[in-house]
């Protein structure tokens, strides 16, 4: 199966033939400004959405919406997903790592703000219980994926 999230928020699985199985939005934009869709993750049987507006969603393999989380912030990076955490980084450099049952926060790190946001960013890449993060400032920061220190 394929999964694709367009700028509208439209979740589409596909076959690997080009079949369309179905297809959801997540959410209206109609009424919303330029909202950019950041990125999916696939993990133990559920697709992890992060759209640019500031809400993370999960959602089953069938298309019903599991949780979702509006983290009032402008997401700017994939969701990358390790150690049953989501994490995501938003447009003022903070870090935040949810649990990825019911998207709560399970710790976040906030950095300094950058005096200019990017459309994208870099992703944070994470192996062996540490995730790498590149903050827009230029710093890169290591952190230990359980405690967020």
């Amino acid at each position: 199966m394929i999964y694709t999230l367009d700028s509208q928020l439209r979740l589409t699985k596909t076959s690997k033939t080009g079949d369309v199985i179905w297809d959801i939005h997540l959410r209206d934009t109609k009424d919303l400004p330029a909202v950019a869709s950041i990125g999916l993750a696939y993990y133990k049987g559920l697709i992890y959405a992060v759209s640019g507006d500031g809400v993370i969603y999960a959602v089953e393999p069938e298309g019903e919406i599991i949780w979702q989380n509006d983290t009032d912030k402008i997401l700017r990076s994939a969701p990358v997903i390790y150690d049953e955490k989501l994490f995501v980084l938003s447009a003022n450099n903070e870090l935040l790592a949810l649990n990825i049952k019911d998207g709560s926060l399970v710790w976040n790190y906030k950095n300094m703000e950058p005096e200019t946001n990017l459309l994208g960013m870099g992703i944070p890449a994470v192996a062996k219980n540490t995730i790498v993060v590149p903050f827009s400032t230029g710093e890169i920061i290591a952190f230990n994926v359980k405690t967020g220190e």
